[in-house]
């Protein structure tokens, strides 16, 4: 075997080894856990319905019209209002979050499941072989997938490559999601949880970042910088404060 076979090989082997690994690393509810989380479920759909949620214009497009797959990114302690996006967006289309393999993230797949949310388990890293290639391939059949870029575990706001690969791989767009609370608790977590106050209102905005301008090259700043630096903007109390001062915020 020449030196270029022999390397292919072992390329394939460390994937192979890699998947294995990821595999029988991902922990999964038993039954008696899966029973217990079932009020907290529950209550989750209560509160959901309590929040008075905004946004702008593009957004209502996004939820209600458009049906082509797209990767959706927004920071892991803006989760709370996904159920409610997802009940709004998910009509005839399916949508999938990627959750960590851990013990916490067969606790939120959980979750997501008593939502009606479908999950792929796995890193969003780009070392996370066998979840990335699985969201390929629910994205190539007309699927959307969420991916939190700063989870499972942080650093907080520190986005990894794993939403990039997938644009660049199936050259679909990448949606980043701003989310600004009213009112809301924080969790001394190491994300700093939002959890917000019930009947306090949520307003959010996109941005839709094609990939075919994305990835143009030669390209300055590079993806990374611009996908990170809309995640920072979007999210700032000051962009929400401007769109109220504009009248660009409608009830969802």
């Amino acid at each position: 075997m020449n030196s270029e076979g022999a390397q292919s090989a072992r390329a394939s082997d460390e994937g192979i080894q890699g998947i294995m690994a990821e595999r029988r690393n991902t922990h999964h509810l038993s039954g008696w856990q899966r029973f217990c989380l079932q009020p907290c479920v529950f209550i989750l759909r209560l509160w959901s319905r309590t929040l008075q949620l905004r946004g702008t214009a593009r957004l209502r497009e996004l939820l209600y019209g458009e049906s082509s797959p797209k990767i959706f990114c927004f920071w892991h302690n803006r989760l709370f209002p996904l159920a409610r996006l997802h009940g709004a967006y998910r009509g005839t289309r399916a949508i999938y979050g990627l959750v960590s393999p851990s013990k916490d993230g067969a606790w939120l797949s959980g979750v997501y499941k008593g939502l009606g949310i479908s999950s792929v388990r796995g890193s969003s890293q780009r070392g996370g072989q066998l979840a990335l290639r699985n969201c390929v391939g629910i994205l190539r059949s007309g699927a959307s997938v969420a991916i939190t870029p700063d989870g499972p575990r942080g650093p907080r706001y520190v986005a990894k490559e794993g939403a990039l690969w997938l644009a660049q791989e199936t050259r679909l767009p990448l949606v980043v999601v701003g989310v600004h609370f009213q009112r809301a608790w924080r969790l001394r977590s190491w994300d700093g949880f939002y959890l917000p106050v019930p009947f306090s209102g949520i307003s959010l905005d996109i941005r839709v970042l094609e990939a075919d301008k994305l990835f143009t090259a030669p390209q300055m700043p590079s993806a990374q910088d611009i996908w990170q630096r809309e995640l920072f903007a979007l999210n700032r109390p000051q962009h929400f404060q401007s769109l109220e001062c504009h009248g660009q915020l409608q009830a969802l």
